[in-house]
């Protein structure tokens, strides 16, 4: 309330020395016509003092506005782990049922965020023993079809970015859209056991070309590890600022991969080229390197590296499709 008082204040005291500055300059100018030497010293105070107070106007607009602009970035760095607390309803109100019966929660999960304009759930799920996180993409509540699953080994923190990533994939026209499954465990992927899990309570295809793996920092090898181990599981697999070095590489043949680093990663472009170099050998095997991501902030190049991670995962799982057609 004192910003915008100052702020009118301000914008008052302003006008109305201004207004003195352009009489008194008009006054000095007209004793010219009588040979009088003018002075403009009043015209040059009354100048000063209206842009002083204009400057505080200005100051007090800033800071009338700055608590709107901070609240915005506030609330897009959030951490998963903020949202992962249940809001607790007041003692005299009862949680409501959801509206879509499509959108309902699972047994044993309760929904605890809605980032990127999905539905972020976490809980169990019957037949998997460990703790997940299930995101369900702004899609889901009007799906018409079984959406692709993307299995997301990443710590908790990076996972909004990892959603902001695969929402402007599919705006972008880029990818389809994804449920992502995020195991408590954040560094390997689970079996089957997952799959079946998952596959029961949500509408999502089991077969292995509906499925793709993807794996953020220190949870990259974990995913590619999935990817060497079964490449028969997923359509793909992505590994996104990863490191590669400890991992034994198997032959197994059809290895789909996509390794992404930034353009300022270097040690991670050449962990992942050793790798590439690695599996030459391996029979139908396919991996994608990319180091051209440039941003100007490290959460916008991730949001980058798994936009394009979504796109090389639909590619693969539509060729996937047409292949077993």
């Amino acid at each position: 309330m004192i910003f915008a008082v100052l702020l009118a204040a301000g914008v008052s005291a302003a006008a109305w020395f201004g207004i003195g500055a352009a009489r008194c300059w008009l006054d000095q100018r007209a004793g010219l016509a009588y040979e009088l030497t003018p002075s403009y010293l009043g015209t040059a105070l009354r100048g000063v003092a209206a842009v002083a107070a204009l400057g505080c106007a200005l100051i007090a607009a800033l800071l009338l506005a700055a608590p709107h602009r901070s609240a915005a970035p506030a609330a897009r760095h959030r951490t998963v782990a903020s949202d992962a607390r249940p809001r607790q309803a007041p003692p005299s109100l009862k949680p409501t049922a959801q509206a879509s019966p499509a959108a309902s929660p699972a047994q044993g999960m309760l929904t605890v965020g809605h980032p990127s304009g999905g539905e972020l759930r976490e809980g169990t799920l019957p037949g998997y023993p460990g703790r997940l996180r299930i995101w369900l993409p702004p899609q889901y509540p009007h799906r018409s079809h079984p959406l692709p699953a993307l299995i997301v080994l990443a710590d908790p923190t990076v996972l909004p970015d990892v959603f902001d990533g695969l929402v402007e994939a599919v705006s972008d026209g880029r990818a389809n859209p994804f449920l992502v499954v995020a195991p408590s465990t954040g560094q390997t992927v689970p079996g089957e056991q997952l799959r079946r899990a998952v596959a029961r309570e949500f509408h999502v295809e089991p077969v292995p070309r509906s499925w793709g793996v993807l794996g953020i920092d220190a949870g990259a090898p974990g995913a590619v590890a999935a990817e060497l181990a079964r490449p028969d599981a997923y359509a793909a697999g992505a590994g996104v600022s990863g490191r590669y070095d400890a991992l034994r590489p198997v032959s197994r043949p059809g290895v789909q991969l996509l390794l992404a680093d930034t353009a300022q990663d270097r040690a991670g472009q050449a962990s992942a080229a050793r790798l590439r170099r690695a599996l030459t050998g391996v029979p139908q095997a396919a991996v994608r390197l990319s180091d051209v991501v440039n941003d100007f902030s490290e959460e916008r190049e991730r949001v980058r590296l798994v936009r394009m991670a979504a796109g090389y995962l639909t590619e693969c799982m539509a060729s996937a499709t047409h292949a077993s057609a």
